[in-house]
C-alpha cells in the first residue's frame, strides 16, 4: 500500500500547442465483438458520480469531511463507482482532505465478492493531510475474469468516528486488439487515453500513476480524465500523486 499526499479533483484542460499532438494520435477503440467470450458485458457508459464511491454518513446533518466535520471537502475516490479493470491487480487513489485537527487516522481496505472477503483487510495509518492514499489489489485476492468485486475504504479517526467509500470493479482481460493498440502507444498519456476510450478507467489511472515525475503530458491527461468523470478539483488535488507524495 502506498501513501501519497496532495493531488486531485478536476481542472478543465485546454490542450493547446504541443498538447494538440496528443489529440492528433488516433485513439483506437476496441469493438465489443473482440471481447473475450467468457467475460461480462461492460457497464453502459454514463455520467459518472462525482465522488466515485458513496459516503453514506454525509447524507444527514451536513457532515462533510473525514471525521473532522469542520472541513468543506469530502474525501473521495478518483474512480467512478463502477469500473472495469484489464488486470487482476487494479490500483485505486483516494483523496483525504485537509483536517483542522492533528488527530491520527487509520484506514482499512476490503475487497469482497458476494459478501465474502477475498483477501485479508489491508490497514494503513494516515499521518498527515491533505494527501492521496493509493492501494492496489494484491495477487493473493485471486480476482477472476468476468466477476464483479466490491471495494471499500474505511477511515477511523481518533474519536472512533468512521467514514467509508465504496464501489465496484469488474475484471475483464484486454482483448488482443486492445493489446495491439496499447503496444503502439509511445507515451503514458497515449496509453491512458486508449484505456479510457475503451472504458478501462482503473488501468488508465494506473498508467498515469506510474508515469515519470517530469511527464507533464501525463499530468494534463490525469486532469482531463478527472474532468470526464465530473470531478471538481483544487490545485493540489489535480497533481499526479507521484508529484505530491513524499513518502510511502
Amino acid at each position: 500500500m502506498q501513501l501519497v499526499p496532495s493531488m486531485l479533483k478536476i481542472l478543465t484542460i485546454a490542450l493547446v500547442g504541443s498538447a494538440v499532438n496528443v489529440l492528433a494520435i488516433q485513439t483506437e477503440v476496441v469493438a465489443q465483438s473482440n471481447r473475450p467470450k467468457h467475460t461480462q458485458r461492460k457497464p453502459k457508459r454514463k455520467k459518472l458520480r462525482r465522488f466515485g464511491g458513496r459516503v453514506p454518513v454525509r447524507l444527514k446533518g451536513g457532515r462533510k469531511g473525514v471525521c473532522d466535520r469542520t472541513v468543506t471537502q469530502p474525501f473521495s475516490a478518483a474512480v467512478p463507482e463502477n469500473a472495469l479493470s484489464a488486470t487482476k491487480t487494479p490500483q485505486f487513489a483516494i483523496w483525504i482532505p485537509d483536517q483542522t485537527t492533528n488527530n491520527p487516522m487509520r484506514a482499512k481496505v476490503r475487497i469482497k465478492q458476494k459478501n465474502r472477503n477475498v483477501m485479508p483487510p489491508m490497514a494503513v495509518k494516515i499521518v498527515d493531510t491533505p494527501r492521496y492514499v493509493t492501494f492496489q489489489v494484491p495477487p493473493a485476492a485471486n480476482i477472476q475474469p468476468g466477476q464483479t468485486y466490491r471495494w471499500s475504504f474505511e477511515v477511523t479517526c481518533a474519536n472512533s468516528e468512521k467514514d467509508r467509500l465504496y464501489g465496484q470493479f469488474t475484471y475483464e482481460p484486454a482483448s488482443e486488439a486492445l493489446k495491439s493498440a496499447l503496444s503502439r502507444a509511445k507515451t503514458a498519456s497515449q496509453q491512458a487515453r486508449i484505456y479510457e476510450k475503451n472504458d478501462y478507467v482503473l488501468d488508465a489511472l494506473a498508467v498515469l500513476l506510474a508515469a515519470k515525475s517530469d511527464d507533464q503530458m501525463a499530468e494534463k491527461t490525469w486532469n482531463h480524465l478527472l474532468q470526464q468523470w465530473d470531478w471538481q478539483t483544487g490545485e493540489t488535488q489535480s497533481q499526479l500523486p507521484s508529484k505530491t507524495n513524499g513518502d510511502q
